[in-house]
């Protein structure tokens, strides 16, 4: 199960950076040298994560944990997509609320349900509560039982987590995924401010003011889910608002993934790059933002590592 969930998170990662590496290329030449680094950077990343799977001690099995994990994630999905959907609170509010809830109230469940509300952004469009939202649900929460033992302290796992067990269900349904404009770049800039001040202050919230992971990315994205529409308007508040809570996933990265503060505003642009550009691409499924997150992080990862490795060597 850890070999399958980390092919199946690696490979659908490789697979969103590739298609926005293409689509910079179709619309931003120079933009598509810098973002061939980036993919290569996030192949790196994921590298030395499955060196260290191969390495490792296996895992204990706690049928009762994974158990319950597994009924926290369906439970957050199907809430959050209640509330979205039926209530009208919107993607961001919706999962960032049960994610926060879920922080006070069941600590040890706070991850997998917050897992579980990614899954549950996934547009009407793309799955209906039943069958589509549960099956999703139900993959989302094998998924998240079968990855523990990988990717640990990258920011963005619990989102790609969702969007495996989203688009998985959307496949098994031939549901036809949503496809989504490129912004232009006169809000593209502003797109990018907010994703390195989305993943910064997370950051700052989850290891300098000692919050947690958890509760800081669900504080940043239900404040940006509220504020922003009412400064922006309600369409480009909203896409500013999807793009704080986005860069907040990679926000919830370690330190010894991600060290200082300032590879988050790096990791913040990459998430806005790879945001703009993936727009065409698999949309509608819940857990996308996630995985724009996790490549972001997985590159700041291998950023860190190898260039660690050539001072040391040259010294």
């Amino acid at each position: 199960m850890s070999y399958t969930g980390f092919f199946v998170l690696a490979l659908l990662t490789l697979i969103l950076a590739v298609l926005s590496v293409l689509e910079a290329f179709s619309n931003h030449p120079l933009l598509f040298v810098f973002q061939l680094v980036i993919l290569l950077g996030i192949t790196a990343g994921i590298a030395l994560d499955g060196i260290i799977l191969v390495t490792a001690a296996p895992e204990e099995i706690s049928w009762s944990e994974d158990l319950l994990d597994f009924l926290a994630v369906a439970a957050g999905a199907v809430l959050t997509f209640i509330m979205s959907v039926e209530l009208g609170t919107g993607v961001v509010i919706a999962s960032a609320a049960v994610g926060l809830a879920g922080s006070i109230l069941f600590k040890r469940q706070a991850p997998a349900i917050f897992c579980g509300s990614f899954a549950g952004m996934s547009s009407p469009a793309l799955l209906s509560l039943v069958p589509g939202m549960l099956i999703a649900a139900l993959l989302a929460g094998l998924l998240y039982v079968a990855v523990k033992g990988s990717f640990a302290g990258i920011g963005g796992k619990l989102g790609t987590t969702a969007y495996a067990g989203c688009l998985i269900a959307a496949v098994m349904l031939s549901c036809r995924p949503l496809v989504l404009p490129v912004p232009g770049w006169d809000i593209g800039w502003i797109i990018m401010l907010y994703a390195a001040a989305g993943a910064s202050v997370t950051y700052s919230l989850n290891h300098r003011m000692q919050v947690g992971p958890v509760t800081a990315s669900a504080a940043v994205g239900l404040a940006a889910g509220i504020l922003l529409p009412l400064i922006h308007g309600e369409v480009y508040g909203e896409l500013f608002a999807l793009m704080v809570f986005c860069a907040s996933f990679a926000g919830m990265a370690g330190r010894k993934q991600a060290g200082h503060t300032a590879f988050m505003v790096i990791a913040g642009g990459i998430c806005g790059l790879l945001f703009i550009y993936s727009m065409p691409y698999l949309g509608g499924a819940g857990g996308k933002l996630g995985t724009i997150a996790f490549a972001s992080v997985l590159f700041i990862r291998a950023l860190r590592t190898y260039t660690a490795r050539f001072y040391a060597a040259d010294t």
